[in-house]
C-alpha cells in the first residue's frame, strides 16, 4: 500500500517533468512564478497521498513506476499538445476535437486488439455493460475534451499543474459524499495545493 502510494505521488511529477520536456524538447519555457508554483502542488499533492516517508518504497519499484509514468504523461500532454497546433486551425476546440478524435481511435484500436489476442471474450463483456458504461464514457469524454482544449490553449505544463485540482475535488468529495476522516494531512495539503493553483493562475497570466 506505501509503495502504490509512493508510486501514485510520483507519477504526480508530469507537471515537473512537462515543464523539463517543454523547455529540451519544445523550445516552450515555464517562467520563474510558474516554476515555483508547479514545485509547491507537487509538495501538497504529496502531503495528501503519502503517509510516511519510506526511502525503500521511494527507490523502489512503487517510485520508479511513478516516475516512469509521470515521464510518459509528460510527452503525451507535449505531443497532443504539439499535434493540435499542428493543425493550425483558427478554431482551437476543432484543433482539440480532431487531435482527441484521432487519440481515441488510436487507444481503442490498441486496446481492442489487445483484447481480441489476449481475452477474446471480453469484448462481448464490455458490450453487455453498455448501461453502466455509457454516463462514464459520456462524463471522460467530455473531461478528456476539456483537457485537449487546454493543452490547444496553454503550456501543457501549466495545464498538468491545475489539473492536481482533481485531488481537491476528491479530497472534498471523500469528506462530504462519503464522510471519510478529514484531518490536517488533507487540510494542509489541500490549502497547498489551493495556494499553488492561486499562484500559478496569477503569476502566469
Amino acid at each position: 500500500r506505501d509503495s502504490f502510494a509512493v508510486g501514485t505521488a510520483l507519477s504526480k511529477t508530469e507537471a515537473l517533468q512537462d515543464a523539463v520536456i517543454a523547455a529540451l524538447f519544445f523550445g516552450e519555457h515555464v517562467g520563474w512564478g510558474g516554476a515555483l508554483a508547479i514545485l509547491a502542488g507537487f509538495g501538497g499533492v504529496a502531503l495528501l497521498t503519502l503517509k510516511s516517508l519510506n526511502l525503500r518504497d521511494l527507490l523502489g519499484r512503487g517510485g520508479a513506476y511513478g516516475l516512469l509514468s509521470g515521464f510518459f504523461f509528460g510527452w503525451s500532454a507535449m505531443f497532443f499538445r504539439d499535434a493540435s497546433l499542428a493543425l493550425a486551425s483558427p478554431l482551437p476546440v476543432l484543433a482539440a476535437l480532431v487531435t482527441l478524435s484521432a487519440a481515441t481511435c488510436t487507444q481503442t484500436l490498441m486496446l481492442g486488439g489487445w483484447l481480441l489476442l489476449r481475452e477474446p471474450g471480453m469484448i462481448a463483456k464490455v458490450f453487455q455493460t453498455w448501461r453502466a458504461a455509457v454516463p462514464v464514457a459520456v462524463l471522460s469524454a467530455l473531461g478528456s475534451a476539456c483537457w485537449f482544449l487546454a493543452f490547444t490553449l496553454q503550456k501543457a505544463a501549466y495545464v498538468r499543474a491545475l489539473g492536481q485540482a482533481e485531488l481537491v475535488f476528491t479530497v472534498l468529495a471523500s469528506t462530504l459524499l462519503l464522510r471519510e476522516k478529514f484531518g490536517f494531512r488533507e487540510a494542509s495539503g489541500t490549502i497547498i495545493i489551493t495556494g499553488a493553483i492561486i499562484a500559478l493562475l496569477t503569476l502566469t497570466r
